[in-house]
């Protein structure tokens, strides 16, 4: 019997190129529910609103509005955009739409709409 006309080391011969055929292909995130996202919109955070704006042309595409705001974050991986302001943080659909709300311990001294530092800062993992 030649070497290779043994059926174990064929088994052996495919066990290892499929094993290394398994390592060589490119690794591809599974997502549930993917979320188709236009990547021609800036988002701008004024003192008391957060507007989507197309890049496009310039137009209003969306308004949320936020008392006090601090910071805002957009988070493309789980559409949704996160606003702080100085008394909470609150997670938004891209169709502005309210999806959580996490009222914020802070002593806050302010007072009317020129309050200086910032106390709120918003960072995604």
């Amino acid at each position: 019997m030649r070497k290779w006309d043994n059926p174990w080391l064929w088994g052996v011969f495919v066990l290892a190129s499929l094993i290394l055929l398994a390592f060589a292909m490119p690794a591809t995130a599974v997502v549930d529910n993917p979320v188709q996202l236009s990547s021609h919109s800036l988002w701008v955070g004024e003192k008391k609103k957060v507007i989507e704006v197309s890049t496009e042309d310039g137009e209003h595409l969306l308004e949320i509005p936020a008392s006090h705001l601090e910071d805002i974050s957009v988070d493309n991986y789980r559409g949704v955009i996160w606003v702080g302001t100085r008394k909470e943080i609150i997670q938004y659909s891209l169709t502005g739409e309210e999806v959580f709300r996490y009222a914020l311990n802070i002593k806050d001294d302010c007072k009317g709409d020129n309050c200086g530092e910032r106390v709120v800062h918003i960072s995604l993992d």
